[in-house]
């Protein structure tokens, strides 16, 4: 009831102040951080909790340190930006022809919708046109031109993390290392020619400080050499059915944006998932509509080693205890690839096609364990992958596909779709995919359901997205995803089925309010263990079933207040021989948004009151962190959830951020299990953070 009356006078508090007339105009830089928070919330609205740096935000920042010139950037370059798709590349190519260039990158808000220009300027210039007498690269340009001193930019971000009180796993001595989690940063940028970053981060309970340390260095756009990385790096190929080592995107709410991959192939890595990137070298070159691109990797990675084999990859990148430490870097992975590219037009439309060859070697050979949901996957030293793909725009529509083939498994995987836009105001996609039982690929990443099925293994579906803008006040968001596992995995006793269901509505009355609703409906059959009538114990295939309501309504008091209330049900029902059983879970949250001291203090704040009945109907929350950094939070059990984000600009180049999270458990007296358990059903979390840009 106390709950309920809090939310209450909340919602009551923003729905008065509506009645008050805003001079808030949606063009300010407020209301393009609600557009963007928003955005991110869509985007990251996953279904398991997680926290740290996301592939996508790295990306972001990456773009924001190296801008695309709107005036010389091709057709693929355009396509690597969020948010674009391949209709709206084709008109801004057709406007620069037609005008001669950009001379600004406003002239954009002609050529797509306002919504998708505020979530790209910061990643977009407006740099001289190449011609015959100006065809050289921005880093000679700017020495010839005595300027390269302006053109050089330095960003530093440090961060640290405390855990109050300190985890079992350090009282009982299992922790090897000491208790903060520790990053370091610096990127260096020279005429967006010339990047160059190195990083050293540990996590809680890691002993070294340089636990994790990546260095980059990486040319792009320089004459005929399209991108060059030394050190770490990510691939990205087609539709990640042979090689995607940084997705960004997932199946989400942004039910059309979220499917189609085109990110840049060869990027630097900047992030510190400490799994799944190359470390060696890449070179990208450019021959007028034909691109090669060849890669060499060889990297140490972690698993589970028996013997002369191994079993399992460990993936967390967490070395805290004996046996952690055991497992890292302890198996040599070599990697090396080639890929053929060929841009150019079909029927006066453009069309890309390319062909991917890479090879996959171990110092010792992958043995899964002997279940029978492993009787299909790979087992060897050596895995090579063959793939085909094409990006065909006719008129308004956007035809893709890709096929790949292990050839030790002797198996194939495909997935087909187009994306369009049937009139202005609708988009839409539709996606096909076959993935095989046995097929592998290590560095697979293809849009799925399942965890096997992003691995490209084990699924097949047909997906359904569109996005509808009904008004200039109203949004629809919706998808249909039907999928298939045809044969048994680890959570399942035979070949299983179901579908997902997902709308959002978007309405905006007034420029200063936002009110969004999201329904999903999800299904799947997932194993459990039953007792018959003797209580002999036996596995069975139960349907499950989850329901979910969301709404958030966003209203922006003025241009430095910001209030945010979000209410969400969860419902859980579960198919059992005997039974059913159904678990209910909620969540009701309040954020408020302040700037203060002319925008250099900034306070992001959440109070969340939720209560479920059991895990499986927990409620996962997006939550803003440090620089460059989020967290998903899982709602679980009876309490309240609260965080407070700083950020002060110290100077114009400068800002200190800090972060306050704590949780309170009413239904447990210990959070947790194992050695990750707290001694609390209080505990909280401090974090400081310092970003310098030069």
């Amino acid at each position: 009831m106390k709950t309920l009356c809090c939310f209450a006078i909340g919602l009551l508090w923003a729905m008065c102040a509506m009645a008050q007339e805003s001079s808030f105009v949606s063009a300010t830089p407020d209301s393009v951080k609600v557009l963007r928070q928003q955005t991110l919330d869509r985007l990251l609205d996953l279904s398991s909790e997680q926290s740290g740096n996301s592939e996508m935000l790295e990306q972001f920042n990456l773009l924001r340190l190296q801008k695309i010139n709107l005036n010389t950037a091709g057709f693929s370059s355009l396509l690597s930006i969020p948010f674009l798709t391949a209709p709206d590349v084709e008109r801004i190519l057709a406007y620069r022809k037609e005008k001669n260039g950009f001379k600004s990158v406003v002239e954009l808000r002609k050529l797509i919708d306002e919504d998708t220009y505020e979530l790209i300027e910061d990643f977009l210039t407006v740099g001289r046109i190449k011609t015959e007498n100006l065809s050289q690269p921005s880093l000679l340009d700017d020495i010839e031109r005595g300027v390269l001193w302006q053109r050089v930019k330095f960003d530093y971000i440090g961060r640290t993390l405390v855990e109050s009180p300190l985890r079992v796993g350090f009282t009982n001595g299992a922790y090897q290392g000491s208790a903060p989690r520790i990053y370091n940063r610096i990127q260096g940028v020279v005429s967006d020619n010339l990047l160059l970053s190195a990083l050293a981060e540990k996590d809680v309970g890691e002993r070294s400080l340089f636990d994790f340390t990546s260095l980059t260095l990486g040319v792009r756009d320089f004459y005929n050499l399209k991108s060059l990385v030394i050190g770490d790096f990510n691939l990205s190929f087609g539709q990640g059915l042979a090689v995607q080592s940084g997705r960004a995107f997932f199946k989400s709410p942004e039910a059309v944006i979220s499917v189609k991959q085109s990110q840049r192939q060869v990027r630097p890595y900047t992030s510190t998932a400490e799994q799944n990137f190359f470390r060696g070298a890449v070179a990208e070159v450019e021959f007028g509509v034909l691109t090669l691109i060849g890669f060499y990797s060889r990297n140490l990675i972690s698993g589970t080693v028996n013997d002369t084999a191994f079993s399992s990859l460990k993936l967390d990148g967490l070395f805290r205890t004996e046996s952690e430490i055991a497992r890292n870097r302890n198996i040599d992975e070599l990697a090396f690839g080639a890929r053929v590219q060929l841009n150019t037009e079909l029927f006066e439309n453009l069309f890309s096609i390319g062909g991917t060859f890479y090879q996959t070697r171990y110092d010792k050979p992958f043995i899964p364990s002997n279940d029978l949901f492993n009787r299909k996957r790979f087992r060897g030293d050596v895995a090579s992958v063959a793939a085909f793909d094409i990006d065909y725009l006719f008129y308004q529509f956007n035809f893709f596909g890709e096929v790949a083939y292990c050839v030790e498994q002797r198996s194939v995987s495909w997935l087909a779709g187009v994306q369009t836009e049937f009139a202005k105001g609708l988009r839409g996609v539709i996606h096909v995919r076959n993935y095989a039982e046995d097929y592998y690929s290590p560095r697979a990443n293809a849009f799925s359901e399942s965890s096997s099925g992003a691995q490209g293994r084990n699924e097949r579906g047909v997906y359904l997205g569109a996005e509808l803008k009904l008004s200039s006040e109203l949004k629809l968001r919706a998808y249909y995803d039907y999928y298939e596992f045809p044969f048994i995995a680890s959570n399942t006793v035979l070949p299983s089925s179901g579908n997902d269901m997902l709308m959002q509505l978007s309405y905006k009355p007034r420029r200063d309010i936002l009110i969004e609703t999201l329904l999903q409906i999800k299904t799947r059959e997932e194993a459990l263990t039953q007792l018959d009538a003797l209580g002999r114990e036996y596995r069975i295939a139960t349907p499950q079933r989850t329901e979910r309501i969301r709404t958030d309504f966003i209203y922006q008091l003025s241009e430095r207040l910001r209030l945010r209330t979000r209410a969400e049900v969860r419902h859980f029902t579960r198919e059992l021989v005997a039974t059913t059983r159904r678990d209910l879970g909620w969540l009701i949250a309040q954020d408020i948004n302040l700037d203060l001291l002319e925008s250099r203090l900034s306070i992001d704040a959440r109070l969340a009151f939720f209560q479920t009945d059991s895990f499986d109907a927990a409620i996962y929350a997006f939550e803003n962190d440090l620089p460059l950094t989020f967290t998903v939070y899982a709602h679980n059990g009876r309490g309240r959830r609260v965080f407070v984000n700083l950020r002060y600009q110290i100077f114009s180049q400068i800002e200190l951020a800090a972060r306050y999270a704590n949780v309170l458990r009413d239904d447990v007296a210990t959070i947790g299990s194992g050695n990750e358990r707290f001694p609390s059903n209080n505990p909280s979390t401090f974090s400081l953070g310092l970003r310098a840009q030069f």
